[in-house]
């Protein structure tokens, strides 16, 4: 009776574990193959941080950057941390483009003379280095940065006029080796950061939704 009762049993959780392992051990390795450049926060990213401006005639402010093939809605999205601001209803950033939000708005130039920066945000930007935050409207975190103004971190966005900028958009935000000093002054606030040959560019499509039971997965 008892061999008859268990030893399919048996048999069937091993094999099903069999496949887990497997299924785990190619996730895995396929992450680990992924190039630094697709490892990005998400959708929308903080890309580029203006915290100790050089004069008066110059403001803090914070872009983000959609890395997506297609328009975001932000509405209902935050900035919190060191500084707090939340995105009004149907706030929409383009795909492949840049949103920023100031302290004051009316002293931000932006590269396209077709968006306007948005604010004020609540707070200062600490010139020594803080923690930014950007979650959506499920208060989940979607990008962050904590920024310094020591090494490794770059040292000329402390007052120089410089910003606080990413190489790339899809870099991940959270790590010190994605960010480099603007090389224009006063940052690039609503265009590109850094200049890149033609068709160097990779940009993400689509990724799996969270909680796929399948696998892992992004398009591009």
């Amino acid at each position: 009776m008892n061999s008859y009762d268990t030893t399919p049993v048996a048999v069937t959780l091993s094999r099903r574990a069999a496949v887990i392992r497997r299924q785990l051990k190619v996730t895995a390795t396929a992450l680990l193959a992924l190039p630094a450049v697709l490892l990005a926060d998400s959708t929308t990213v903080i890309n580029e941080v203006f915290y100790h401006p050089a004069d008066d005639s110059q403001t803090e402010w914070v872009e983000l950057a959609n890395t997506m093939s297609y328009d975001m809605d932000l509405g209902g999205w935050r900035l919190t941390g060191a500084v707090e601001y939340a995105f009004p209803p149907e706030t929409t950033i383009a795909a492949g483009r840049f949103l920023v939000v100031a302290a004051d708005p009316s002293k931000v130039q932006l590269q396209s003379i077709f968006d306007k920066p948005l604010g004020p945000f609540e707070g200062k930007l600490s010139n020594q280095g803080e923690r930014i935050e950007l979650r959506n409207v499920s208060d989940r975190l979607m990008s962050w940065v904590d920024y310094n103004d020591r090494e490794p971190w770059p040292v000329a966005p402390d007052g120089s006029g410089a910003s606080l900028a990413k190489q790339q958009p899809e870099m991940d935000s959270a790590t010190v080796e994605s960010w480099a000093a603007s090389s224009a002054y006063g940052g690039t606030p609503g265009g590109r950061n850094f200049q890149t040959p033609s068709g160097s560019s990779l940009r993400i499509s689509e990724v799996a939704p969270a909680g796929a039971q399948d696998s892992f997965w992004l398009e591009f």
